[in-house]
């Protein structure tokens, strides 16, 4: 495998990893979702990351809708996980400002019609950033915009998650919450390393 090869199998796989934390943060999980997550390789691979993936069944499926929905929509008490309320408590902040600009930089990912800098919307645009970087001639761009994004965009999710996993009622939250807080703490660490 050549150099080039590898750096595009390095992209998609960051890419899907991305996604799929994107997914997983921006609505509850689904039978159908759930299922997946149990194919031996890759439940063997996110329970690697940190993650927890229980049986697939629908009892647990509204297990799981009511765990998101009490950390995450409310009607009380929720963690918003929205970089804007987070960082200003208002929504449409600066971080929606800088996101609006990323997005024009990335024409393939249209911005939502909604929240801009829900953390389900941020893990997307970096998905669809590292799929555009594996069929670039000069991913190098790419992976700048990817260093700043991070840095402009990910600070606000340590915290974040940490009060996720605190207050998670479910294994498949509390490991989510810790797997997304280590993949992004090293990436965060990475982008700073390549800014200095």
């Amino acid at each position: 495998m050549t150099e080039d090869q590898m750096r595009t199998e390095d992209y998609l796989q960051l890419s899907s990893v991305y996604a799929l934390l994107s997914r997983l943060w921006e609505r509850e999980v689904d039978l159908e979702l759930l299922q997946g997550l149990n194919e031996a390789d890759l439940k063997e691979a996110y329970e690697a990351m940190g993650g927890y993936v229980p049986d697939a069944n629908e009892e647990m499926v509204e297990t799981l809708a009511v765990d998101y929905c009490q950390l995450l929509i409310g009607p009380k008490n929720q963690i918003s996980p929205v970089q804007s309320v987070w960082e200003e408590d208002k929504f449409q902040g600066k971080a929606a400002v800088s996101m609006n600009k990323y997005f024009e930089a990335l024409p393939s990912f249209p911005p939502p019609a909604n929240v801009v800098d829900h953390i389900g919307v941020q893990l997307g645009y970096m998905a669809e950033l590292f799929v555009q970087a594996s069929a670039a001639d000069n991913p190098e761009a790419l992976e700048e915009i990817a260093t700043h994004f991070i840095a402009d965009h990910f600070a606000w999710t340590g915290p974040f998650l940490q009060q996720i996993e605190s207050r998670a009622q479910t294994d498949f939250y509390q490991g989510l919450a810790n797997m997304s807080r280590e993949f992004l703490a090293f990436e965060f660490e990475e982008a700073e390393t390549e800014e200095s």
